[in-house]
């Protein structure tokens, strides 16, 4: 479903971007996440690695109350749990229905086994508890995007070893379940001992504004070489990708940007980057517009009307 020839593809690497968890969205169980790196033009080979999590998130509006809806959310993984132990009987249609497609329970087998995560979006205090027993109690692993209340039950998320994706920019309510959002939840969060990453949440075309939210969250008190991890090593942690990806050491993939100043600052951007061992051209749809019309004379000499 990744669409190689995307000029977002191009402008997001250029600003540094080389890699990226690709996130399916909707319902309560939303897919598959699949990790990328930005080549633009390779279909073949953009898909690193696909099923590296499994998506989903919480909320109010997802199956007529809160409630229900991570009742669910358990009937499905305890579902997925049945048709693992008992595949055979359940073709033989010897077992009890099942709440999902074969298929379905089949691609969260790597969460019930505990070798993928479970990457859920959700910004409430009381759903990100839940998530914290939810891991306690089945030994899943699961990981938090959003959080805009996780500052409120850090120590319990640090407690249950629940990772948080945050954006650090968002501090305004845009629902009831972010009242209270602030610009400092990275900071927040990284002082009760919550592993951090920080990623552009939601918005393909703005991906490679990371590193403003990594200047955010430092500029809001979170220490730099903390932000710094957030948006590398950190998120490749997050989804199990830290043995390949992440850091510059010998048998990693060859991902490497050069930055001339603080890439946290507004006004620095990369000067080179290599994906995969590849030095990408440094421009993008963007920068071939903007040189394209940069001298409007050669279009033609100004009339008056």
């Amino acid at each position: 479903a990744v669409n190689a020839d995307s000029s977002l593809i191009q402008v997001s690497a250029i600003e540094g971007i080389t890699s990226a968890a690709v996130t399916p969205r909707g319902g309560l169980l939303s897919g598959q996440v699949a990790w990328i790196d930005l080549l633009t033009g390779d279909h073949r080979g953009i898909v690193a690695r696909p099923r590296i999590a499994a998506a989903g998130q919480l909320g109010p509006t997802l199956a007529g109350s809160r409630a229900e809806a991570f009742a669910r959310l358990l009937e499905v993984l305890d579902d997925a749990r049945f048709y693992r132990e008992r595949r055979a009987a359940h073709e033989r249609r010897q077992t009890r229905d099942l709440v999902a497609h074969r298929l379905d329970l089949e691609a969260l087998g790597p969460v019930i086994d505990g070798r993928a995560p479970l990457v859920v979006y959700a910004d409430r205090a009381s759903d990100l508890l839940a998530l914290a027993e939810l891991a306690e109690s089945t030994g899943i692993r699961v990981a938090v995007v959003g959080a805009a209340q996780g500052w409120k039950v850090a120590d319990a998320l640090a407690e249950a070893d629940i990772p948080v994706i945050v954006q650090p920019s968002s501090n305004l309510p845009g629902n009831l379940d972010q009242v209270g959002a602030r610009m400092d939840n990275a900071a927040l969060l990284h002082q009760a001992g919550v592993r951090v990453g920080i990623a552009v949440l939601g918005e393909a075309h703005n991906v490679r504004n990371v590193t403003q939210e990594a200047g955010i969250a430092v500029a809001n008190g979170l220490p730099a070489e903390v932000a710094l991890r957030a948006v590398t090593l950190e998120l490749a942690r997050i989804y199990g990708m830290d043995d390949h990806y992440g850091s510059v050491a010998p048998g990693k993939v060859a991902n490497l940007v050069i930055w001339d100043g603080d890439p946290f600052e507004l006004s620095q951007w990369p000067v080179a980057v290599w994906v995969r061992g590849q030095a990408i051209p440094m421009r993008s749809r963007q920068t071939l517009l903007r040189d394209r019309y940069r001298e409007l004379g050669r279009f033609g000499e100004d009339r008056d009307e």
